[in-house]
């Protein structure tokens, strides 16, 4: 059921993406699209074969997308690409007096914004509630910070799985929902929804 619900979505893209950018299609299909594909057939294929390994894979992708979230904040704090500004020249949506999408280090806000939401239900694979809770939280700020609005509803997707699907008591459970909806109301109220909102 997995695979064929991402087979299908992965054909839909091919085929909007075609259709509307003939001449860039290629490229735009494994710029957005392979990674993502691969990165989850990967991680599931890993741990229906060997859950240790599936766990540690899925933390060092957590560890990754959290540094780049930490990436993402010192470029909002700075205002500035901090990486390979050269490179990020050539873009035509990039100026650097107005640089308000944060990419981390991967060149694209909606890369960024795609492998922290990818991260997110992996960091239930974080033992401590409350630094999976911090983790999390970081991740959505990244998230916010790159001003993508569909991985931010999977961002979002992914906090509920990890409060409702995780093997917490009742107590810390609660202590989750209530710490994850005044954490959301701070984010709502703070500039980091810039863009988003």
């Amino acid at each position: 059921l997995l695979y064929g619900a991402l087979s299908l979505v992965a054909l839909a893209a091919a085929v909007v993406t075609i259709s509307l950018r003939p001449s860039q299609a290629l490229v735009a299909l494994v710029d957005t699209l392979v990674f993502g594909v691969l990165l989850c057939l990967f991680l599931r294929a890993t741990v229906d074969s060997q859950r240790v390994l599936g766990r540690q894979v899925a933390l060092v992708v957590v560890a990754i997308a959290s540094i780049e979230a930490i990436i993402a904040v010192l470029q909002w704090l700075t205002r500035s690409v901090i990486f390979w500004e050269a490179y990020m020249s050539g873009y035509y949506w990039y100026h650097s007096d107005s640089f308000d999408r944060m990419t981390g280090t991967v060149g694209a806000w909606l890369d960024l914004a795609t492998l922290l939401a990818i991260a997110i239900p992996l960091a239930a694979n974080i033992r401590n509630p409350l630094i999976r809770l911090l983790v999390a939280a970081l991740l959505v700020i990244g998230i916010l910070l790159s001003q993508s609005r569909f991985p931010l509803v999977v961002g979002m997707v992914g906090i509920a799985y990890l409060i409702f699907a995780s093997e917490m008591r009742i107590g810390p459970r609660l202590v989750s929902l209530v710490a994850t909806g005044v954490g959301a109301w701070m984010i709502l109220a703070s500039p980091l929804v810039e863009g988003v909102l």
